[in-house]
């Protein structure tokens, strides 16, 4: 009997002291959790003034810091620890799911700098087009000495094809 009673008390304080581990690292993760939202938030109140484009670089830099301590992690699992019993079934281990979601988010944000940058650097072009071409186009209407309604219209029909140059238009609106 005593050896019955041995071999139950054995299984339960292996499964509690399972218990307690999972707990262990549950609490963990929210303590890292909440230390990374608290320096994110006084990060945040350092920084009163933040163009857009460089609080995307920042988040996109922190995200991949976090993926380089993910992959080091999952690195570091033994085979047998990759998948974990849970009670909705057989599920990743938190590293490794991390580890995956890590890399959409960068994959995301790089691809929205991307995007950032090539409107950024449109915006400039049109910038620089219109900061040349106009003047020299002002400069034309005024030597070709035209009726104050000429010079309206040139302007209107002038402005209504350097949209074009802006994107703001399209051929066939300046067809018309």
């Amino acid at each position: 009997m005593a050896s019955s009673s041995d071999g139950k008390s054995k299984k339960t304080r292996a499964e509690q002291q399972k218990r307690r581990r999972a707990r262990r690292r549950k609490r963990q993760g929210r303590k890292l959790m909440r230390d990374a939202l608290s320096m994110t938030a006084a990060n945040a109140e350092e920084i009163q003034h933040l163009d857009p484009i460089h609080a995307l670089q920042f988040v996109l830099n922190r995200t991949y810091a976090w993926l380089q301590i993910a992959i080091a992690e999952v690195d570091k699992l033994p085979e047998d620890e990759f998948w974990r019993d849970s009670p909705m079934g057989r599920i990743e281990n938190e590293w490794v799911r991390l580890e995956a979601d890590l890399r959409k988010d960068v994959a995301y944000l790089s691809a929205r700098m991307l995007e950032l940058d090539m409107e950024d650097r449109r915006a400039q072009a049109v910038e620089l087009i219109a900061g040349t071409i106009a003047p020299v186009l002002e400069g034309v209407l005024d030597d070709l000495d035209l009726t104050k309604k000429q010079q309206a219209r040139a302007k209107k029909v002038v402005g209504k094809h350097l949209k074009l140059l802006e994107g703001d238009g399209s051929e066939s609106d300046a067809e018309s």
